[in-house]
């Protein structure tokens, strides 16, 4: 049986040596630790949360009532978050009709995490678009290779070269 473990020249060389002399490196003392100031200098989110490790989850308060949001928010203080993400998956509850922009779930969703001390980074929702706007319009779904459509509730089944998804996704955005 032959091997099929090809070795490069250099590599036989040293396979074949008794002893191989590998350089070595003289112990190097650790680089000092960048000051908080250094380390998050010219760096937006570094500036926008005044240099701390941004500790967080995502959160989906239009999922949730509001008393287990309030809840959810709470427990997030006592673990020591500061951040929260939401938002990618909103866009229903932001826009229930073509239109219809209703922004109540967001702005408690903040003021909830406002006041638990949480920062929030608040995402496009243009990953999942409402139902309105692909029910009935079979062009504006995204296709695959063999031109099948992807069905909604798949995240990002819509077309992003469509129009009237770039013009939609830039109202809500």
């Amino acid at each position: 049986m032959t091997s099929r473990l090809r070795l490069w020249p250099s590599c036989k060389r040293m396979a074949a040596s008794p002893s191989v002399n590998l350089p070595t490196r003289s112990p190097q003392p650790p680089p000092p630790a960048p000051s908080r100031a250094s380390a998050t200098r010219g760096h937006l989110l570094g500036e926008l949360f005044d240099g701390r490790l941004l500790y967080g989850a995502a959160v989906y308060p239009e999922v949730l009532d509001a008393a287990t949001f309030a809840e959810d928010a709470a427990h997030m203080r006592r673990l020591g978050m500061n951040t929260a993400r939401l938002g990618e998956f909103m866009w229903s509850a932001l826009e229930p009709d073509d239109g219809e922009i209703r922004l109540d779930v967001l702005t408690r969703a903040l003021d909830v995490l406002g006041a638990n001390g949480l920062k929030a980074i608040v995402c496009t929702p243009t990953v999942t678009p409402p139902v309105w706007l692909t029910h009935g319009h079979p062009d504006r779904l995204h296709h695959t290779a063999d031109g099948v459509a992807l069905g909604h509730g798949s995240r990002q089944h819509i077309c992003i070269n469509n129009p009237v998804f770039r013009d939609r996704a830039e109202r809500i955005a």
